[in-house]
C-alpha cells in the first residue's frame, strides 16, 4: 500500500505512522523516497510506520490519505498545503502533526 504526505517539503526527514492509507494523488511528487519500518493489520485497518525522506526542494504532490496520518519532522522544515495548493502551515524539526482523513461529503472519492 502506498503512503504521502499532504506536503510541499524541503529537506524533511519524517516518521508517520497512517490507519487505512490509501492514498489519491491529484499532483505528481519528486524528490521522496519511502522506508516501512514496521506494518500490521488488525481487524480492517492497516497500521503502518513509515520513513519518508523529502530531499530539499522536493514534494510529495498533492493528495490525502483515507485514514488518519500521524508524522513527526525528524530533521528540516515541512510546508504543508491544503487541497487549494496554499500553505496552511510550516511545521519545524522537532514536530509532531496529524491530518484526520477527508469528510466523505466533501467531494473526495
Amino acid at each position: 500500500m502506498r503512503n504521502g504526505l499532504k506536503a510541499a517539503i524541503v529537506g524533511t526527514t519524517m516518521l508517520g505512522a497512517v490507519l487505512v492509507p490509501s492514498t489519491a494523488e491529484a499532483t505528481p511528487g519528486y524528490g521522496v523516497s519511502g522506508t516501512i519500518i514496521k506494518q500490521k493489520t488488525v481487524g480492517h485497518t492497516d497500521y503502518i510506520l513509515r520513513e519518508v525522506v523529502v530531499q530539499p526542494g522536493g514534494s510529495t504532490g498533492w493528495h490525502f490519505h483515507d485514514g488518519t496520518l500521524y508524522a513527526y519532522v525528524k530533521g528540516g522544515t515541512l510546508s504543508h498545503a491544503d487541497a487549494d495548493c496554499v500553505t496552511s502551515e510550516v511545521y519545524p524539526t522537532g514536530s509532531p502533526l496529524s491530518e484526520d482523513a477527508p469528510d466523505p461529503g466533501c467531494g473526495f472519492a
